[in-house]
């Protein structure tokens, strides 16, 4: 199958000869690879820049004038360049110098010099102008390097070009070096970013990898009013910070701190953040699983603490476990809303303080099932409840008495007698049946309850 081969893979002057072809066939191929200083004049940086080709390939891709051997070229005879680092992409910006070389029939450029001692910008403006094309009789040096068609604003102008870094990009102030310590390894972003592969210096040189993302708008610097100032991160100021440390102490101050709520309900507060540890601040953090479960697992415990909201929505089952207690504090109202049933198992005691009224309201049944309930009372049984049906019975069979011998109950003339013998008989089979004899009986048969206690007042 043969290979595809891109134009610019095609040096000028030797469009007829192929990416790593070399010009030299059937004899032995030597070349030393020189390097040459370069000063950029444009960055393909994605698909907005109008040069941007249709395949897609020549993303990173600069125009660059060679600052020795280049002097008084047109823009048009000049050649563009290829990233050297594939997997890394640490693109230049306008009037920084790198290095160019040629190799594989192409040329490429390595990373940006460091010309400034920042982290922000290495150009040096109007090093491009020196070198452009000395003026000529009726066209002057800015017509014959400026792009008529398809030139970008920045390529079209000479001056925009000569003095800004890009089409948006400028270089920011309060952005300063990290200060740097013994060991570490750190790469510092444009714009205020860092990723520091340290060690503690206290405590062994353990490892840690501090990730800062915006800096500190106020930092402490080495030096005042210098643009050169060493910072250090900061966990609390910086904007995002994600410290993993080992063997640290990492000083973060808790944004509950000072509240009514902070820790309050942790029987063990944390008094320093030391150990074996990673660390998150920002505004917010969001964790969010598109396809599957969100697991967090901790051999201690879990805690939350919030001067706000803390919410918890499932569109499903919501279940909760307790190996031994479990306690909740509201300081105003508890309102519990179900949809369906709700149950509650306790395997052994509940109890309710309330210091208003309680209420219960259903529209259906509402049992209350115990092998003793104490109304009034924890565990007073000297005053057990009637039973309704007992009672009834009781009364209707003492009223039938009465009834079934009315004509033997009337008084005799020579006043008050004793009542019928058969009519004390059959009451005392109902006392006996009843068990009101004795108020020792009366707590284990009869009307009385032997589950339902009041305390009388």
């Amino acid at each position: 199958m043969a290979r595809k081969i891109y134009t610019h893979n095609i040096f000028r002057g030797q469009r007829n000869q192929s990416f790593g072809q070399s010009s030299q066939i059937g004899t032995t191929y030597q070349e030393t690879v020189q390097f040459e200083e370069a000063v950029v004049l444009d960055v393909i940086v994605n698909d907005s820049h109008p040069s941007y080709n249709a395949a897609g390939d020549n993303v990173g891709v600069i125009k660059f004038r060679f600052i020795n051997s280049q002097q008084y070229l047109s823009e048009e005879s000049l050649n563009e360049a290829f990233p050297f680092f594939a997997n890394i992409s640490d693109y230049p910006l306008l009037n920084e110098i790198v290095y160019v070389f040629r190799a594989l029939n192409r040329w490429y450029y390595m990373a940006k010099f460091n010309t400034t001692n920042k982290v922000t910008a290495q150009a040096l403006f109007g090093l491009n102008a020196g070198l452009e094309s000395v003026p000529t009789s009726g066209q002057d040096s800015k017509q014959k390097t400026e792009i008529a068609d398809g030139g970008s604003e920045i390529k079209q102008d000479r001056t925009a070009r000569e003095e800004r870094l890009g089409e948006t990009f400028v270089d920011k102030e309060g952005v300063y070096r990290l200060r740097h310590q013994e060991g570490d390894l750190i790469i510092e972003g444009r714009s205020g970013h860092s990723i520091r592969f340290g060690s503690d210096q206290e405590t062994e040189q353990s490892p840690n990898m501090l990730i800062r993302i915006g800096p500190n708008p106020d930092p402490e610097r080495s030096i005042d009013d210098s643009e050169f100032a060493l910072v250090n991160e900061d966990v609390d100021k910086d904007l995002s910070s994600i410290w993993i440390v080992s063997n640290q102490t990492i000083p973060l101050t808790f944004a509950t701190v000072g509240s009514d709520t902070h820790f309050e309900s942790m029987t063990e507060k944390p008094g320093t953040l030391d150990g074996n540890q990673i660390v998150i601040n920002s505004d917010r953090l969001v964790f969010n699983t598109k396809g599957d479960k969100f697991l967090a697992s901790s051999f201690l415990g879990t805690h939350f603490t919030t001067l706000q909201d803390h919410t918890v929505d499932a569109d499903k089952n919501y279940k909760s476990y307790a190996g031994l207690n479990r306690e909740v504090r509201i300081g105003q109202d508890y309102l519990i809303t179900i949809g369906r049933d709700y149950l509650l198992e306790v395997a052994r005691d509940k109890t309710s303080k309330i210091a208003g009224a309680t209420i219960h309201q259903s529209e259906g049944n509402h049992s209350i099932v115990a092998n003793k309930i104490f109304i009034g009372s924890l565990k007073d049984e000297t005053e057990p409840l009637v039973l309704g049906e007992q009672l009834r019975d009781f009364i209707n069979q003492f009223l039938n008495i009465f009834v079934r011998n009315a004509a033997t109950l009337t008084l005799p003339t020579i006043g008050v007698g004793p009542l019928n013998p058969a009519v004390v008989a059959q009451i005392t089979a109902l006392q006996t049946q009843f068990g009101i004899t004795a108020k020792g009986s009366a707590q284990t048969q009869g009307f009385l309850s032997q589950n339902n206690f009041v305390t009388r007042e």
